[in-house]
């Protein structure tokens, strides 16, 4: 299965191509280094293709209308993630993914791609978030600034959420995250970490899993005979997620269920909740290669 805006880009001149798809503003970037397309809807970057290489993410084939979350790429999860703390209304992982940003600058050369965005409108009255992205032909980095711009201390929780596209769930396994403390959501309870193998091995089954990490992890997939290395900074919270084959939400096709895993840096209410003082800044940031790849 590829990325459903990967045919977007067949017989696409190099430069920055703004187009309309499924209701909303899609800017499609294609350059020597490959390509990325990102939705002005949550600055979410929907696909990422460097040259020569297969595409990276996975992004629902039966998207909800614009306006709703999109379901695939790397959705922005702020500045709460999960259910709000005391607000059992407010929309999940926050209005980041809901609200329209702009692109502030872009710098799309042969050889890399620099773009900083910025909401459109404010989306707290206590904070100020900007995105900075960065890509080539060997890497994506995703980098979440937050300001707190109030007089008061301010905490918050955030995740970078990125959807891995897989040949399939029984091809993959996890290196980095097996001997760590871990909050399986499914059953609400906090894991003790594990006292040996340092392996993850998923199945084809429901998994929601934060855990207590900071560093590196490693997505091996023997079906595509790749490994993708996620590197966190300014996290401790590492989430493991994929819903499984029952009780599917509805922008998740059946047969695509197994196609995907969610892999996110965060600073989540488990292990690391960010606690800003009046005028300090905080970042959080991820950096996405592909080490292997036959």
């Amino acid at each position: 299965m590829n990325n459903p805006l990967q045919n977007h880009f067949i017989d696409l001149s190099y430069g920055q191509h703004p187009i309309s798809w499924g209701g909303l503003d899609v800017l499609l970037l294609k350059q020597h280094w490959g390509e990325l397309a990102i939705t002005k809807q949550g600055a979410q970057i929907l696909h990422f293709q460097p040259k020569s290489q297969s595409p990276w993410l996975w992004l629902s084939s039966k998207l909800k209308p614009a306006g709703q979350a999109i379901r695939g790429g790397i959705p922005l999860c702020w500045p709460w993630f999960g259910a709000h703390p005391s607000e059992p209304h407010a929309v999940a992982h926050g209005p980041a993914r809901l609200t329209q940003w702009k692109v502030d600058a872009c710098s799309n050369t042969e050889y890399s791609l620099a773009m900083e965005l910025t909401p459109n409108e404010d989306l707290s009255t206590t904070l100020r978030p900007r995105l900075i992205i960065r890509a080539d032909a060997e890497k994506l980095e995703i980098e979440l600034h937050t300001e707190n711009i109030s007089s008061d201390v301010i905490s918050l929780s955030q995740a970078i959420h990125s959807y891995f596209l897989v040949s399939d769930l029984d091809n993959i396994s996890i290196d980095g995250v097996g001997t760590c403390e871990s909050f399986n959501k499914l059953s609400n309870n906090f894991e003790p970490a594990a006292s040996s193998s340092a392996t993850t091995t998923l199945v084809n089954k429901a998994t929601d899993a934060t855990f207590h990490h900071e560093g590196a992890v490693l997505l091996n997939d023997s079906g595509s005979q790749t490994t993708m290395q996620l590197e966190k900074h300014h996290s401790l919270s590492t989430v493991v997620w994929n819903p499984g084959d029952t009780n599917l939400p509805a922008d998740i096709p059946r047969d695509e269920q197994a196609k995907f895993i969610c892999i996110e840096a965060a600073n989540t209410e488990s292990f690391d909740p960010v606690s800003l003082e009046p005028g300090e800044k905080c970042y959080l940031s991820a950096c996405y290669r592909r080490l292997k790849s036959h």
